[in-house]
């Protein structure tokens, strides 16, 4: 149940922050206006992208503190928390530097900004450069929680200081504040986070010294890094290159019809993303002490339920798309960004196939073969994006991702399954996504006739979503969910509502 207690844990520690990101960014949008929240996001990928200089540490400490803990080492693992610290303070010095020394020269000769927001950007940015360094801290000490799977601890600060920040933001704007104040508050708020994760993060290694680990071991460490590098490269080029291409290309307003809609889409699958992740560090543990069998049935029940939960959400995107956008935005917003949102869910649907075999590709120490995969799908959705957004404009971005997510997913998994991944592709596709595909499929087609093609009333929009729900939960209980898993929910609920015997 460790893995279920994780998942759950991580999982909340993305939902709650998401719906009060969701909940707080039409205020947000309003009082800020749609090209400053453009120029928001682009400094926000601008300060993402300067982070290619990491090295990808983490990914390195929580496969290693994972394993050295699972067998016992503390002096190893004291080493390991001692030297990605180090290696995390080098790079977020370097970022900030970096971001302080080009911030005038990228605003002013990259993007198309409106002359009188220059200053304000060049301000914001410089300001958003402590973030950087704050930003490379804050990650590494959220990494050593997952490392020991104390999930629960990782998610509970990252919950707080989720919902602080956009509720802050909200209060800044409406006490008449602008763009600098905004991104002074953000950086204020990692410097926050940094001091709690570093105060909770000391229990958590009771035997810890402070030591460099040996030069094998560091030897280890950054060669598994440095593949796990061209992972974070590519994860990187996915979540900041489209918009500031766009952002290039086609203005401030493109970029925040744009971001806006994928937002919505990429912070719902988000979730279940964390629900997976949490195979990274137990996949480590589990090889360590040679328990595959294991191994196999985590990783084949964790991919049944989390590509039944995208389905269903990618589902309700798909078909309610203008009406989320419409009543949560506006009817402008709708009109600019439904289809994008529809392409982006669909591709991320896609891309979520590719999670948990890299999770497991990586806790078992094989990130060459992923980085380089995950290397390739930057570059073939770069590519991509650049040939389209000049004749398509933001649905071609959008639909740039989801070709390159079709083409490269389905390269990943045949190439991994039995060779990295020593489980046949055969027998994931059949006992994980088969019976959830036909659920998916069926249930779109029926809800595809029968929505009709306009712009749904909210009580229409509720009503309709609630009985697909309805429906995919019940079907997914009579197809998906394994009978030994179903009764032994039901037998802990019964046991939970049992009133105590005195």
């Amino acid at each position: 149940m460790t893995l279920v207690h994780n998942a759950v844990a991580n999982a909340l520690g993305g939902t709650i922050p998401g719906l009060a990101a969701l909940a707080c960014l039409p205020f947000i949008v309003h009082y800020l206006g749609a090209a400053d929240y453009g120029l928001l996001t682009v400094i926000a990928s601008i300060v993402g992208y300067f982070a290619l200089i990491d090295i990808s540490i983490t990914s390195g400490a929580i496969k290693f503190i994972a394993e050295f803990r699972a067998k016992g080492e503390s002096r190893a693992e004291s080493g390991i928390v001692v030297l990605g610290l180090i290696v995390a303070l080098i790079i977020g010095v370097i970022g900030c530097a970096g971001i302080l020394l080009f911030a005038e020269s990228i605003i002013t000769h990259i993007f198309r900004i409106p002359g009188e927001r220059i200053e304000s950007g060049v301000a914001a940015l410089r300001i958003a450069a402590f973030g950087f360094f704050l930003a490379q801290i804050k990650q590494y000490l959220d990494s050593l929680p997952q490392a020991l799977q104390r999930y629960t601890l990782s998610a509970t600060v990252e919950s707080m200081f989720g919902v602080l920040v956009p509720v802050l933001t909200v209060i800044v704007l409406f006490l008449g504040n602008g763009l600098e104040q905004v991104v002074l508050l953000r950086v204020a708020c990692s410097a926050a986070n940094v001091i709690v994760l570093a105060w909770l993060c000391r229990s958590l290694f009771p035997l810890f010294e402070w030591r460099l680990p040996e030069r094998a071991v560091v030897r280890r460490v950054l060669s598994f890094s440095g593949f796990a590098y061209l992972s974070r490269l590519a994860a990187l080029t996915y979540a900041h290159a489209d918009k500031l291409i766009i952002g290039a290309a086609l203005g401030m307003g493109a970029v925040a019809y744009y971001s806006i809609a994928y937002t919505l889409g990429t912070m719902v699958l988000s979730v279940t993303f964390r629900l997976s992740s949490i195979m990274y560090p137990a996949a480590s543990a589990l090889a360590a002490t040679g328990q595959w069998e294991r191994l196999k049935d985590a990783y084949f029940n964790t991919a049944r339920y989390v590509f039944s939960i995208n389905a269903a959400v990618v589902l309700l995107i798909a078909l309610f798309a203008r009406e989320m956008m419409h009543y949560w935005m506006g009817a402008e917003f709708a009109a600019y960004g439904d289809l994008v949102m529809i392409l982006t869910a669909v591709g991320m649907l896609i891309d979520s196939l590719t999670n948990l075999p890299s999770m497991i590709n990586d806790g078992l120490g094989h990130t060459r073969v992923s980085g380089l995969f995950a290397f390739t799908r930057a570059c073939v959705g770069l590519a991509l994006t650049l040939g389209f957004v000049g004749s398509f404009g933001i649905n071609g971005v959008a639909a740039a991702h989801l070709l390159a997510s079709a083409i490269m997913t389905t390269l990943f998994l045949c190439y991994v399954h039995g060779r990295t991944v020593p489980f046949k592709l055969s027998e994931l596709l059949s006992s994980s996504y088969l019976r959830a595909g036909f659920v998916l499929l069926g249930i779109a087609s029926v809800s595809a006739l029968v929505r009709p093609q306009r712009t749904l009333s909210l009580i229409e929009a509720l009503v309709l979503g609630s009985i697909l729900t309805i429906t995919y939960v019940a079907a997914s209980l009579l197809f998906v969910v394994r009978r030994d898993h179903l009764e032994r929910v039901l037998h802990r609920v019964r046991t939970s509502l049992q009133p105590v015997v005195k």
